[in-house]
């Protein structure tokens, strides 16, 4: 099995734009990467282009002889940069799909094994919210989810905050927690930042 060649794939759900890699082998298996949020789409989608450079043509079960360029030490460090990271874990990703494929197994059992039998999922509440970030409609939602039967939800509330602000109003934030814990056990929250905060404001906000 070699690797035939690399395509990028962008898909716009609801707003939110997903992207893919996909790795198409000579016998027509293909294995699919995600490389979302990479802060440069376009960016990304010229990488994995040059990437066809260094791959096609390769034994994609090779993993490690595949991956050796970002792995490999070279100055600047590029896996500090964003972009490239994302792209590589896309590839990375790919290249085990189509693994699992040519030996008819679940890539968990490539990875080592089945450790348990379930997994405990949460609710992202974020996405629902896009254009009505009101209180009270982050706890209608927290209210659905957790009938649902998810144990744990997800929220973030402080996507306002600018983390180059140093004037910053925290309390729009803590009124949409206020209003979630009014309905779900504390215990059951989960507040994503969204890299709002560097410590300054961090700090702020733990006093408010």
């Amino acid at each position: 099995m070699k690797i035939e060649r690399l395509d990028t794939y962008r898909m716009v759900v609801d707003n939110t734009c997903w992207v893919f890699v996909t790795i198409t082998a000579q016998d027509g298996r293909i294995g699919w990467g995600e490389a979302t949020d990479s802060c440069d789409d376009s960016g990304l989608a010229y990488l994995i282009e040059g990437l066809n450079q260094v791959l096609v043509g390769r034994d994609p079960e090779d993993v490690i002889s595949c991956t050796q360029e970002y792995w490999g030490w070279c100055y600047p460090i590029r896996r500090s940069i964003r972009t490239y990271a994302t792209a590589w874990s896309a590839v990375d990703q790919a290249l085990w799909d189509l693994n699992a494929q040519a030996k008819g197994l679940p890539i968990y059992q490539l990875l080592g094994g089945q450790k348990v039998e379930r997994i405990r999922l949460y609710a992202n509440l974020n996405n629902a919210l896009r254009n009505d970030r009101r209180p009270e409609r982050l706890a209608e939602n927290g209210k659905k989810a957790l009938a649902a039967g998810f144990q744990m939800l997800k929220c973030t509330p402080f996507d306002q905050v600018r983390p180059t602000r140093f004037d910053v109003d925290f309390e729009e934030g803590l009124q949409r927690v206020e209003a979630l814990t009014e309905y779900v056990p504390l215990d059951k929250v989960a507040v994503d930042c969204h890299q709002r905060f560097v410590p300054y404001t961090l700090g702020q906000m733990i006093d408010a």
